[in-house]
């Protein structure tokens, strides 16, 4: 999903609204789906931060806490919940240490 790519974007591109780095690959979008479509790719950067505590206790792994993101989302790929699940522990390091 473009939307998942738009909010797993780090560095200078980041300063730009999320809708329209979504608008450059989808430029007839409308507000309302790229809303909906933005909110479902933030759902999954949330529920990855959330998974962050699990995973730092060692109640869960990092490949387990990726296999929970995949769960009931078919446009995220491996890939992606990888790389959200690492965001999900860094935005936790940051906001509670270790």
């Amino acid at each position: 999903m473009a939307a998942m790519d738009v909010v797993l974007t780090w560095g200078p591109e980041r300063t730009r609204p999320e809708f329209d780095r979504l608008r450059d690959t989808f430029p007839d979008i409308d507000k309302s789906a790229a809303a909906r479509a933005l909110g479902a790719a933030a759902k999954v950067i949330d529920d990855a931060e959330n998974l962050a505590r699990e995973v730092k206790t060692g109640r869960m792994s990092m490949q387990q806490a990726e296999s929970k993101l995949l769960e009931n989302r078919a446009w995220l790929s491996p890939e992606q919940a990888s790389r959200a699940q690492n965001q999900g522990m860094y935005y936790d390091w940051r906001e509670y240490g270790e």
